[in-house]
């Protein structure tokens, strides 16, 4: 999986942030390295301003999380960054891999860690009063349990 943020641009004076909506997350068979295959494009919000674990698949590969850290709202001055709740699921059993469900997990989701059995994600939040929210995959009734 691949995480593309299309808010945040780059000039002279550094980053500046735009308006929404032209994220993906990319689906990707790297089952050949020196020639990967794009399985699917699923228009999913998702932020650079979130480490590198924000983007997960279970250890069956049955299922994607992907948690959105924050949010850009219109302002006075254009966008700001705000908050966001969501971790999406990905069922990449399916053909093509779709939008399985959205969890709302805390504000600002910016960690995920999937046990080694893939029943039990943990999600790290860096804003709000909860700071770790557990999602059970059977509990959820997420596919390929």
């Amino acid at each position: 999986m691949i995480g593309l943020d299309e808010k945040v641009t780059y000039g002279p004076d550094g980053s500046v942030n735009g308006a929404p909506g032209k994220d993906e997350v990319l689906i990707m068979d790297v089952t050949t390295p020196a020639k990967p295959v794009i399985r699917a494009r699923l228009p999913l919000i998702n932020s650079l301003l979130g480490p590198p674990t924000n983007l997960q698949i279970t250890p069956d590969g049955k299922l994607g999380l992907v948690a959105n850290s924050v949010l850009h709202t219109p302002d006075a001055n254009g966008f700001k960054v705000s908050p966001d709740e969501r971790l999406f699921v990905i069922d990449l059993t399916a053909t093509p891999p779709k939008l399985a469900d959205t969890v709302t997990v805390g504000k600002q989701p910016s960690g995920l860690a999937i046990s080694r059995k893939g029943d039990l994600a943990l999600v790290a939040n860096r804003n709000g009063k909860e700071r770790l929210r557990a999602v059970d995959r059977q509990r959820q009734g997420f596919p390929g349990r």
